[in-house]
Parts: C-alpha cells; structure tokens; sequence
C-alpha cells in the first residue's frame, strides 16, 4: 500500500488512497476514525459513526454489494462529494444522504 501525507485541520496525517474518480480522492487517514475526502484540493474529514461515513463505507465497498443496489450507492455518494464541494460557497438544502 502506499501512503500519502494530507493535512487535516492543519495537522498532516499519514493517509492510504483507497477509492478516487474525477476530481475527488477517497482516504483512510492513520489514528483517526473516519474518512478524509479530497475534492479539488479540499480535504473534509467524515467522522465514522454518522451517516456521510456510511455513505462513503458503502462507496468504497461498492463491488460487494448486489448490482441493484450499487447505482443508488453511486447517486448518495455523487449527493455527497456535490455537498461538500458546495460547503461555504452558498447556502443549501439539508444534505441527501
């Protein structure tokens, strides 16, 4: 596996790239619990326990779960990266996921 180095609220964590598409990179960041998520050189860590880092969890897993279900995982997770990408630019909705 190879590691990369993130920051995370300043602070540069030790990271492994494990899922990643078109402008967005999918992390599991040593001594933290949860998901760091880089898009377009953003990163926003998902705590784990709450429903973005299921949301994620399923994404990343993706290829263990029935046909039927992966397009709605595909569409939560796609809900997901246009939330966080949006965060701070202007006000939205309550999150789909």
């Amino acid at each position: 596996m190879r590691t990369s180095e993130i920051k995370i609220e300043g602070v540069k964590k030790e990271a492994v790239l494990v899922a990643g598409g078109a402008g967005f990179k999918v992390y599991s960041v040593a001594e933290l619990d949860g998901w760091a998520l880089a898009i377009g050189g953003k990163v926003s860590f998902i705590k784990d326990h709450t429903l973005e880092a299921q949301t994620v969890a399923d994404y990343v897993n993706i290829r263990y779960h029935s046909i039927d279900s992966q397009e709605q995982i595909k569409k939560k997770f796609e809900s997901l990266i246009l939330f966080l990408g949006n965060k701070g630019k202007a006000p939205t909705q309550e999150a789909p996921f």
